[in-house]
């Protein structure tokens, strides 16, 4: 789980995209990562970038309205590959993420 506070638009979210424990070789695809609220709310889905293509390395930048609302998310990654064909991963289950209110 990752943890954040509202507002906070410095982190990354760095991840390995893994298919059956392998790095999937991101060669030639586009990935966007998507959060949504584990309630009830908009979806976030933005272009990632890719980090290290061969050895499944992604990564998003939050930007400004993205971590304004503070609660806990669910977050994957989905990746077009060259041809079309559409993979989301983790596919056994979400990564989580809690956005803290901040103090100020």
């Amino acid at each position: 789980m990752i943890t954040i506070k509202r507002n906070d638009t410095a982190r990354k979210i760095s991840d390995t995209l893994l298919l059956d424990g392998a790095a999937i070789d991101l060669t030639g695809s586009t990935v966007k990562f998507v959060m949504k609220p584990k309630g009830s709310g908009d979806i976030i889905k933005k272009n990632a970038t890719i980090v290290t293509a061969p050895a499944g390395k992604v990564e998003y930048q939050f930007e400004t309205g993205d971590t304004q609302n503070a609660g806990g998310y669910f977050i994957e990654w989905e990746i077009t590959f060259s041809g079309g064909a559409v993979l989301t991963v983790p596919d056994d289950g979400y990564s989580e993420l809690t956005i803290l209110e901040d103090l100020g």
